[in-house]
Formats: structure tokens, sequence, C-alpha cells
């Protein structure tokens, strides 16, 4: 028997009533009205949001303090640099996507990606 043992431990934010009050708000802010009254609201039903625009950011370091690397032996190691390795400097990726389009004949006439913008 192995007495060590690799484990996975995810770390989950906590959530606090008011998080999950404006978590349940928000979904039911994107139901149809319609469907809430009829058939005594039984089968209620999600709007089709098709004029929504998806807008998500992410930062990235552009490097890293340490960075394995496999070279020949005739490659010389790259020189890095930086002001401080504390203060690695970052970039952001902004991204913005919709809903696709298509016309009457099934034709996509517009696929969604609108655009993706780095930030220094």
């Amino acid at each position: 028997m192995k007495e060590i043992r690799r484990i996975t431990s995810e770390l989950k934010p906590s959530l606090t009533a008011a998080n999950e009050r404006a978590r349940v708000e928000y979904a039911l802010m994107h139901l149809e009205r319609s469907s809430l009254t009829s058939q005594g609201g039984i089968n209620p039903t999600f709007r089709a949001d098709m004029d929504v625009v998806h807008i998500d950011e992410k930062w990235f370091y552009r490097t890293r303090k340490t960075q394995n690397m496999y070279l020949s032996h005739r490659e010389e190691a790259p020189h890095r640099e930086c002001k401080h390795k504390n203060h690695i400097q970052k970039i952001m990726f902004l991204s913005a996507m919709a809903r696709p389009r298509y016309d009457a004949q099934g034709n996509c006439v517009f696929d969604g990606k609108i655009g993706v913008w780095a930030y220094t």
C-alpha cells in the first residue's frame, strides 16, 4: 500500500447570501415573461438573447521568472531581463463576441466574432 498519494484540492470561492441572491436575480432577468404567466409558470423558458454581445478580458504575464527550455548543444541560452523580477509586465486581451447570424437560405452572414484587442 502506498503511503503517499497525490490529490487535487480545488480552491472554491465562498459566496455570501448577497452573491447567491444576485446570481438568482440575474438568471431570472433572462426568463421570458410570457412563459412565467402561461400554464401557471410550469415551463419557464429563457429569452433567445439575439442582441447580446459578450465581452471578456484576460490578463497574462509577458514572461515568467523561470522558464524551462530545451536547447541543442550548438544553441546559446537566450538573455532574458526585466527591471525587477517581482514586477513582470502584464498584457490584457479584451475579446467581444455575439451569436452568429444567418440569412433566409441558412448561409452564415456574421460568424459572431467581433474582435480581440491587446492592451499593455
